[in-house]
């Protein structure tokens, strides 16, 4: 199980999601959908980054918090790329399978980590199940960063994951996309 301070969770939670886990033999991992602060609820697994996207979220990085972004989404095609990956704030894993497939990569020090661990795990046959639970969710509250700092970070764990993902000239992209980066 990975969680972070960000949520909480009972045992009788825990045993529900190694159950759900177990009923589905080629899940790697279990993660519930979140209640954000807001009231909100968000998916726990989430689909794949295509480059566009990644490209658009380093330029544009809060794009997707309204309507209107939700509708370019849609619009632009942006957000499927055949693959899933789960929103790691609380999961539980089949450990030797996640172990198998090589864990958390080292080179993303905050964020995206768990996006390349759901495109491995894809490649690698594993699915990632959403269960019926809800968790409240503390967005962003388990680090002492600031929001720049945080964006910064996030936009670095992008830069790195177009880089390791498809290729250095893509990664070079990235790199200008950052530089072209517009405020909120």
């Amino acid at each position: 199980c990975v969680l972070t301070p960000d949520c909480s969770v009972s045992e009788e939670y825990l045993r529900d999601e190694v159950r759900t886990l177990r009923q589905s033999s080629n899940a790697l991992a279990v993660v519930p959908q979140y209640i954000e602060p807001d009231g909100s609820l968000s998916r726990g697994v989430r689909p794949g980054y295509t480059f566009r996207q990644l490209v658009w979220e380093i330029v544009f990085p809060r794009w997707r918090s309204d309507r209107a972004g939700q509708a370019l989404t849609r619009l632009l095609g942006i957000g499927t790329a055949g693959w899933t990956w789960p929103c790691c704030a609380c999961v539980v894993f089949r450990r030797d399978s996640f172990l198998e497939i090589g864990g958390f990569d080292p080179d993303f020090f905050l964020y995206m980590e768990d996006v390349e661990l759901g495109k491995r795990a894809g490649r690698a046959g594993w699915t990632i199940v959403e269960s019926s639970q809800r968790v409240e969710h503390a967005i962003s509250t388990s680090s002492q960063v600031s929001a720049n700092m945080r964006k910064q970070l996030l936009t670095d764990a992008r830069v790195t994951f177009a880089e390791k993902e498809y290729g250095k000239l893509h990664g070079q992209v990235a790199r200008i996309a950052r530089k072209l980066n517009l405020k909120p």
